[in-house]
């Protein structure tokens, strides 16, 4: 693939490049009690069904 310049056409771009960024998620950092395994487990898919969306 080429690279031409807008100049070689006459032509001037409609749009600027202002700047790019990274977006960054913060952490919830929450601590699950492991005293009761199965309720631990339920709140953990939970967390990871409905706050973080990593699982259907």
């Amino acid at each position: 693939m080429r690279k031409e310049s807008l100049d070689q056409f006459n032509v001037t771009p409609k749009l600027k490049f202002v700047s790019a960024e990274i977006q960054v998620k913060n952490r919830l950092n929450k601590i699950l009690d492991g005293k009761d395994v199965p309720a631990a487990a339920a709140q953990l898919v939970d967390l990871l069904r409905n706050e973080a969306r990593v699982i259907a």
